[in-house]
C-alpha cells in the first residue's frame, strides 16, 4: 500500500480532516528550524542587503504582489 508524506501546511500544526487518513504522514515543516539552515539564511540575507546598498543587482526581488497582499 502506498502513501503520501506532507510537511507544509497553510496553518500548522495541521488539524484538518487529513489527520484521519491512514495513508498520509503529516509533519510540521522543520527545515528552517535547524541552526545550520538559519545561519546560512542570515548570511545570504546580509549579503543581499549589502548588494542592495551598493547598488548591485539582487539575486531575487520580492514580487510586487507580496507587497500588495500586505495592505
Amino acid at each position: 500500500m502506498g502513501g503520501v508524506a506532507i510537511d507544509v501546511f497553510e496553518n500548522e500544526p495541521n488539524t484538518g480532516k487529513l489527520v484521519e487518513k491512514d495513508s498520509l504522514l503529516l509533519a510540521a515543516y522543520m527545515g528552517l528550524r535547524s541552526i545550520d539552515c538559519r545561519s546560512q539564511m542570515e548570511i545570504e540575507e546580509t549579503k543581499e542587503v549589502i548588494n542592495f546598498l551598493k547598488g548591485y543587482p539582487l539575486k531575487q526581488e520580492v514580487p510586487q504582489l507580496e507587497f500588495e497582499m500586505q495592505g
